[in-house]
């Protein structure tokens, strides 16, 4: 067996030297092997290990279809070893003309931690470190196959045969960059959260990528303030003791009794109400976009701009549709709010709870100051603007 690896390993430097993949037809046996590789030999794991990374696509060919390998090519001749090093050695000379050899660059440890630093250890050298016991490197080792080293970074291989390589990320500031890349920038255009992780997954890799793109596309400031989705708050049925609130008493004309069911018909009217008000409670969280949180004291929220719904007019979309960030102070039984401004200072007005939506912050509170200053110098720029034209209108 590891004669035949050998035979594999000098075919593929000297048919894929060029190349980056290429199609494996052997025995099945011979497959499994470099599939699947559970040898102690240390010398056939790394023959192994330069196999797969040409990401070669192995494709199995029975002993009666494989004409190919018959008795004459599986002979054994004397000073075969001798022939195959001398013939080894002419082709590796005809090789190296045509090949360019260039500096393979360091594993980048610092970018990684965890087990994909002992993977991308483990690729770059192809050892065993020594606080490693058996079971831990056997493991590693295994899932170093999902895994490529290259330019000091490490790439995961594709599922499938014509997938492209994902580079692999791990430190904190990496992901924050990429995530402001792909939706901060001008070419992003502030897409949303699918959109966002669908262009993001085509190039990169790590854990919990949706999570985190879900967090940072929510947190996004432009994207809160000019958001149009509006949350409500779920209806809360209430059950009257009974259905009659005012009693009225026939004296001119007074009918007997009928089957003598009036407390029957009563209990049975409560429930038909009950059951009703019950359902126009689900029929509306149905149909309405419900609060996935519940404001409490001390949250910070968004008030959104009432004026907007009744405006027409083409700069309607370009506008910006929620006020704020404001500190809720307290929380009423009827669904309203009376807020604060960040300065401490309360609002006067007491805001209903279908205008009011959660603020999600972010780390970086100089990014929301400036942008707070920024909306407000603009405001004070339109209001000098409109001053202006109505002293020219008055002229």
């Amino acid at each position: 067996m590891m004669r035949r690896e050998l035979g594999l390993l000098r075919g593929l430097e000297q048919r894929f030297w060029l190349e980056d993949n290429g199609t494996i037809r052997r025995l099945l046996a011979l497959l499994g092997m470099v599939a699947n590789c559970n040898s102690p030999d240390i010398t056939m794991l790394r023959w192994i290990a330069y196999i797969r990374s040409f990401n070669p696509e192995l494709r199995h060919i029975a002993g009666k279809e494989n004409v190919v390998a018959d008795m004459l090519s599986r002979a054994r001749y004397e000073g075969e070893d001798e022939m195959l090093q001398a013939a080894e050695e002419e082709d590796r000379k005809e090789v190296w003309c045509q090949v360019s050899v260039s500096e393979i660059l360091p594993f980048k440890e610092n970018l990684y931690g965890g087990k994909l630093r002992d993977i991308g250890f483990y690729l770059s050298t192809l050892e065993r470190r020594g606080d490693w016991n058996e079971a831990e490197f056997k493991k590693i080792r295994q899932k170093a196959y999902g895994f490529l080293l290259r330019d000091g970074y490490l790439w995961k291989r594709p599922k499938r045969r014509d997938g492209d390589f994902l580079r692999v990320v791990d430190d904190e500031d990496t992901k924050l960059e990429l995530l402001k890349e792909f939706h901060d920038t001008l070419w992003a255009g502030h897409r949303g959260v699918w959109a966002t992780y669908t262009k993001l997954k085509e190039r990169y890799w790590w854990k919990c990528m949706y999570n985190d793109v879900d967090k940072f596309v929510g947190s996004c400031l432009h994207c809160q303030f000019y958001s149009k989705v509006r949350h409500r708050d779920g209806l809360v049925p209430t059950y009257p003791p009974s259905i009659h609130f005012r009693w009225v008493l026939d004296l001119v004309m007074m009918p007997p009794g009928l089957w003598g069911m009036r407390e029957e018909d009563l209990a049975d009217a409560q429930e038909k109400l009950k059951q009703a008000r019950l359902k126009n409670k689900l029929r509306f969280d149905k149909t309405h976009r419900l609060r996935p949180k519940q404001i409490k004291v001390g949250d910070w929220v968004l008030v959104y701009d009432s004026s907007l719904e009744n405006q027409h007019s083409t700069t309607r979309k370009f506008s910006r549709r929620w006020f704020g960030p404001y500190v809720v102070l307290a929380v009423n039984d009827n669904a309203t709010y009376l807020l604060r401004e960040l300065d401490r200072t309360p609002l006067r007005l007491v805001v209903a709870g279908k205008r009011v939506k959660l603020f999600k912050r972010r780390d970086h509170t100089s990014e929301l100051l400036d942008f707070i200053d920024l909306e407000r110098r603009v405001v004070n720029d339109q209001d000098i603007e409109e001053d202006e034209d109505a002293e020219q209108e008055e002229d």
